[in-house]
C-alpha cells in the first residue's frame, strides 16, 4: 500500500499544475484567444494572433522592487554572512521572487553538496508541493519534490528527521500509485532536524499571485478588442468605394492621379449613375476600450499607470510617490511575507555553512528602498533630518547601509579632510617622491596644528632622509666589469 503522505502530497501537486502552467503562459504573453471573430480567420491568415501582454508589465513592476540589500545578525560574523548570500543563494532571489509573484508561491531546497558547503537551489512551484498541520496551518509536515531522470519520474518527501525516496517506472506517471521506494537508498536520515524545503508564499489561503482572475479575465478582452482591430483595420486600410449604374459585369476604371473616369449615363426611367465611398471605422473605436481595460488592469493590480503607457511625458518627482503609494503598500507586504522565509533560509544555510550554530539564530533581512530614488530629493531629505539632529550614520544604517560602508565612508571623509586641510600644498616640487611628499604633508598638518613651527618648506626639508656616506660606493660596487649604457 502506498504512503498516504505520498499520495497526499503527489494528488496536491498535480492538483496546481495547470493552474501554475496557465498564469506561467500569461506572463510570457502566451495567452489564449477568447471570442475570437469568425472573419478573423478569413482575413489573417497562417493562425497569426495578436497580444498585448500588460501581465508581464504588472509582475515586473512589483518584481524590480522586491531587492534584498544586506542581512543583519547580531550573534554570528556579518561578513561571513554576507559572503554566504552572494556566493550561494542571491543568484535565485530573482526567480524565487518571479515564480512567487506569477503563480503566488515559490520554493527553495537547501542541503549540503558533495564538498559539504551549502547549496540552495531553486525549484518550480510546479515540482514541489508542501502540505502543512491543520492544527497549526503555519507548520510544515512535509514536502516532496518531483523530476525526471533518465525518463524515469521520481520523488522526494521530506521530513524533520528523514528523507524518503521514490522512484516510478515511467516519465508520466498516471498516479501516486506508480512510486515505489528506491531499492538502494530508499532512506536518508536528515541530521538538522527541519525540513531543508522552504516556502515562499504571498497568501496562504491560497496560491494565486499577481495574475489574479480578475487581471486575466482583463487580459483576455483587451487581446480580444485588439485583434477585432486588426480585423477591421484590414478592411478600413483603403477606401471602399461603389458605384451604382448600368455597368458591364466586372468592369473596371482606371483611377489614379491625371486620370478622367467616364461612366454611361442611366437609361430614361432608370436610377440615376450614383458614386460614393462607404466611411471607415475609427481607431477610436478600439483604442478607447483598451484604454479603459489598462487602467482597470492598473487599479486591480496596485500598478501605476505609467508603467503600462506615458501620460504626457514623465511624472514629477512628486508625482511619482504619490502614484506609486498602492503598490509600494503592497511591496511592503510582500516583503515581510517573503522576508521571514529568507530568515530561516539563510539561518538554515549557515547552520550548514558553520558560521551558526542550532539554537535559533537571529537574523534580519535588509529590503532595498522601494521608492524611486530621486538623487535631489534624497539629498534635501537627508540634509533636512540632519539638521533636525538625526546623524548622517543613523541615516543611512535606516537606509540599508551595512557598519561596513559607514565605516568607509567616514574614512573618506577623513582622509579628504586631511588633504583640504594643507595649505599651499603645490609648492611640493613634482620631483619628489610621493613617499616624501606625503609625509611632508602629514607634518604641515602637525605644523598647523601648533605641533611645530614653520611652513611646508621646512617640512619638505625635514622629510627628505640623509644620503649614507657610503652609498655612492656601494652602487658603484655593484656594477664594477659591467658595460654601462650611456
Amino acid at each position: 500500500m502506498i504512503d498516504s503522505d505520498l499520495k497526499r502530497c503527489y494528488d496536491g501537486l498535480i492538483a496546481k499544475m495547470q493552474a501554475h502552467d496557465m498564469r506561467m503562459q500569461y506572463y510570457r504573453g502566451d495567452h489564449p484567444i477568447a471570442f475570437i471573430n469568425p472573419k478573423f480567420t478569413d482575413i489573417i491568415k497562417r493562425g497569426v494572433v495578436f497580444r498585448k501582454n500588460w501581465c508581464q508589465t504588472i509582475i515586473d513592476a512589483a518584481l524590480n522592487k522586491l531587492v534584498i540589500q544586506s542581512w543583519n545578525a547580531p550573534d554570528i560574523d556579518n561578513d561571513a554572512l554576507a559572503d554566504l548570500w552572494k556566493r550561494h543563494v542571491r543568484r535565485i532571489a530573482n526567480d524565487v521572487h518571479l515564480g512567487a509573484l506569477i503563480t503566488g508561491e515559490s520554493f527553495v531546497v537547501a542541503w549540503p553538496g558533495t564538498d559539504g558547503a551549502p547549496r540552495a537551489y531553486y525549484h518550480d512551484p510546479r515540482t514541489v508541493h508542501a502540505v502543512y498541520d491543520e492544527n497549526e496551518p503555519e507548520t510544515m509536515r512535509f514536502a516532496c519534490k518531483i523530476w525526471t531522470v533518465e525518463k524515469r519520474r521520481r520523488l522526494n518527501l521530506y521530513y524533520p528527521d528523514r528523507i524518503e525516496h521514490y522512484v516510478a517506472n515511467d516519465e508520466n506517471p498516471i498516479s501516486a500509485q506508480s512510486f515505489r521506494p528506491v531499492s538502494d537508498s530508499p532512506v536518508e536520515p536528515n541530521q538538522f532536524g527541519q525540513i531543508p524545503v522552504f516556502h515562499f508564499r504571498l497568501r496562504s489561503d491560497t496560491n494565486t499571485g499577481e495574475l489574479t482572475t480578475g487581471v486575466l479575465s482583463l487580459q483576455d478582452a483587451l487581446n480580444k478588442i485588439l485583434n477585432d482591430m486588426m480585423v477591421a483595420s484590414e478592411y478600413t486600410s483603403f477606401p471602399q468605394r461603389y458605384a451604382i449604374g448600368n455597368f458591364e459585369k466586372n468592369q473596371k476604371w482606371p483611377i489614379g492621379p491625371g486620370t478622367i473616369l467616364e461612366l454611361p449615363g442611366s437609361a430614361a426611367g432608370d436610377q440615376p449613375v450614383t458614386v460614393g465611398a462607404f466611411s471607415s471605422s475609427s481607431p477610436d473605436n478600439y483604442l478607447r476600450p483598451m484604454e479603459d481595460l489598462r487602467d482597470a488592469m492598473a487599479v486591480l493590480s496596485a500598478t501605476p499607470h505609467y508603467y503600462f503607457a506615458g501620460q504626457g511625458g514623465t511624472p514629477s518627482g512628486e508625482a511619482i510617490r504619490a502614484l506609486e503609494s498602492p503598490l509600494l503598500s503592497k511591496i511592503a507586504r510582500y516583503q515581510s511575507i517573503l522576508g521571514g522565509t529568507w530568515e530561516s533560509l539563510m539561518a538554515f544555510m549557515a547552520r550548514i555553512s558553520g558560521i551558526a550554530d542550532g539554537n535559533g539564530t537571529d537574523i534580519e533581512c535588509v529590503w532595498a528602498d522601494a521608492h524611486t530614488q530621486l538623487p535631489q530629493a534624497l539629498a534635501q531629505t537627508r540634509l533636512t533630518n540632519k539638521d533636525a539632529g538625526i546623524p548622517i550614520t543613523t541615516q543611512l544604517r535606516d537606509e540599508g547601509w551595512t557598519e561596513g560602508q559607514i565605516a568607509q565612508m567616514l574614512n573618506d571623509i577623513n582622509v579628504e579632510a586631511t588633504v583640504t586641510s594643507i595649505p599651499n600644498t603645490g609648492a611640493i616640487p613634482a620631483t619628489v617622491s610621493p613617499a616624501v611628499a606625503m609625509e611632508a604633508r602629514m607634518k604641515a598638518k602637525d605644523m598647523i596644528a601648533g605641533k611645530g613651527a614653520g611652513g611646508i618648506a621646512d617640512a619638505l626639508e625635514s622629510a627628505r632622509k640623509p644620503v649614507p656616506e657610503n652609498a655612492v660606493a656601494q652602487i658603484m660596487g655593484k656594477f664594477a666589469g659591467k658595460r654601462v649604457r650611456t
